[in-house]
C-alpha cells in the first residue's frame, strides 16, 4: 500500500515542472523592450547563415542542457535558437501566439506545432541551448 506522501510526490514534480515552464514563458514574452534579466553582458555573434546574428532586444525564455527545451508563445514574434556552448545560431524564424516550440537535440530537431522547422539541425544532446524571442 502507498503511503499519500508516495502517491502525492509525482504529482508534486509535475506541479513545479509546470508551474517553472510557465514563469519562464511569462517572464520571456511579456516584456517588449530592453534585454531586461540578462546577466552574460553582451551576446556572442552567432551564424544561422551568413550575417544572422541575435538581436540586442531579444530576451532569454528558455534554456536546456541534455534534454528538450519546449515553450509555448504567448504573442507573435520571432525566436532564435542558439548552441551556446558553439556560440552558433541554429535556428531563426517566426512564430505566432500559442506556437508550441520544441528543441530537441537527443533527435536532433527543432519543431514549433509539431512540424519540424529545420530539415538538418545538426544539434548536439551534450550542448546547451537558449531559445531566444522578440515580440513582434
Amino acid at each position: 500500500m502507498m503511503t499519500p506522501a508516495a502517491t502525492a510526490r509525482p504529482y508534486g514534480l509535475f506541479a513545479a515542472v509546470l508551474i517553472a515552464a510557465v514563469a519562464a514563458g511569462l517572464a520571456g514574452c511579456t516584456n517588449s523592450g530592453s534585454s531586461g534579466g540578462q546577466t552574460s553582458g553582451a551576446r556572442p555573434p552567432a551564424s544561422a547563415g551568413q550575417n544572422a546574428r541575435i538581436p540586442d532586444n531579444a530576451r532569454v525564455i528558455g534554456r536546456a542542457s541534455g534534454t528538450r527545451l519546449v515553450h509555448r508563445t504567448m504573442r507573435d514574434g520571432t525566436i532564435y535558437v542558439q548552441d551556446k556552448t558553439s556560440g552558433r545560431l541554429v535556428h531563426t524564424g517566426p512564430v505566432r501566439s500559442n506556437d508550441n516550440v520544441v528543441v530537441d537535440p537527443k533527435a536532433d530537431a527543432i519543431a514549433i506545432n509539431d512540424n519540424q522547422v529545420k530539415g538538418d539541425p545538426k544539434l548536439d544532446p551534450h550542448h546547451t541551448y537558449l531559445l531566444y524571442f522578440v515580440q513582434r
